[in-house]
């Protein structure tokens, strides 16, 4: 009898896992990232919101870049939208001005991204993530959209990072996401460069 009290009292104590966010701010430093992940409950799951280019940074080997991507364990299926500044590492007078929307998956073990368009970077993108029930995935960024049936047995989480700049996730709307969040900052200096693909 005892035990069931301690463990309501710890319960109680216990403070409330935090929902996941409506908005979230992402800074890098040139050559690392900033992640924040949330798990999924299970079932159907949906996110929707914008991405806003803050301040884009140059690096010799990587690209200013924000990511929303609905992932699981290594080599299992996951699906995703990307934002990538296409000035890359010319910041001079010519530097592009804009960003390139992709649309991104990884199923049966092969990796695809499919460029949508190029923004101002000014202009915030707006982003939407559904899955249904039996594995439908739409994926959209901007105008473009993309629905495919992947394997969802596989996906724990959602996760918004950035690399080498800030931006910000805004107006974010969320379904079938367990509360609380584990955000990571690291760096990745031996990481390949993103490449801008037409």
């Amino acid at each position: 009898m005892m035990e069931w009290i301690a463990a309501g009292l710890a319960a109680m104590a216990a403070p409330a896992a935090a929902p996941p966010p409506s908005e979230y701010k992402c800074h890098a430093v040139a050559g690392e990232y900033s992640i924040s992940s949330h798990p999924i409950a299970g079932g159907a799951f949906a996110v929707r919101g914008t991405i806003t280019p803050r301040f884009l940074r140059s690096h010799r080997k990587w690209l200013s870049t924000a990511s929303v991507i609905v992932q699981g364990k290594p080599g299992r299926d996951a699906v995703g939208v990307q934002l990538i500044d296409e000035g890359g590492r010319n910041r001079g007078r010519d530097a592009v001005r804009s960003v390139a929307l992709f649309l991104s998956w990884y199923k049966d073990g092969k990796a695809g991204r499919k460029y949508v368009s190029s923004l101002s970077r000014e202009d915030p993108v707006p982003f939407a993530i559904a899955i249904d029930g039996n594995g439908m995935a739409r994926l959209q960024i901007g105008t473009g959209v993309r629905e495919m049936q992947i394997d969802a047995g596989g996906l724990s989480e959602v996760a918004m990072s950035c690399s080498t700049g800030t931006f910000e996730f805004d107006r974010m709307e969320w379904t079938g996401v367990s509360p609380g969040a584990a955000e990571t900052d690291g760096r990745r200096s031996d990481a390949e460069p993103v490449e801008v693909i037409r």
